[in-house]
């Protein structure tokens, strides 16, 4: 080994060089609502896509983590619609994942109480 830029190579007997290794990886998720409006009435699924914005190269899956709005008007996770957690996997070789939103319509609330 010999000495480099940014690093230096101890002396005989070791000859050992310690170098720090910048992680530059990085991703910026955004959200997009692609059907942004479920209904009782009408659809009853809405659906969001988080991008990275590049591909999931790390080897593992990326998970992004996310807030739901409380309060107000908003509906509330698992009493007005299916559990949807608080985070989205984005495997390796992909760079969006889905959130599904299922609401809990008349028909789907009184089978769901059937099974509690």
């Amino acid at each position: 080994m010999a000495a480099g830029t940014g690093y230096a190579v101890a002396g005989a007997p070791n000859n050992t060089a310690t170098v720090t290794i910048a992680d530059n990886d990085s991703y910026i998720a955004s959200i997009t609502a692609n059907d942004p409006t479920a209904s009782e009435t009408g659809s009853a699924t809405g659906q969001f896509t988080v991008d990275l914005g590049a591909t999931n190269t790390t080897g593992s899956p990326i998970v992004v983590n996310f807030n739901i709005a409380t309060g107000g008007t908003n509906a509330t996770n698992v009493t007005d619609y299916a559990n949807i957690g608080t985070s989205v996997s984005i495997a390796n070789g992909q760079s969006t994942g889905l959130i599904t939103i299922t609401l809990w319509t008349m028909g789907l609330w009184r089978a769901r109480r059937r099974l509690y």
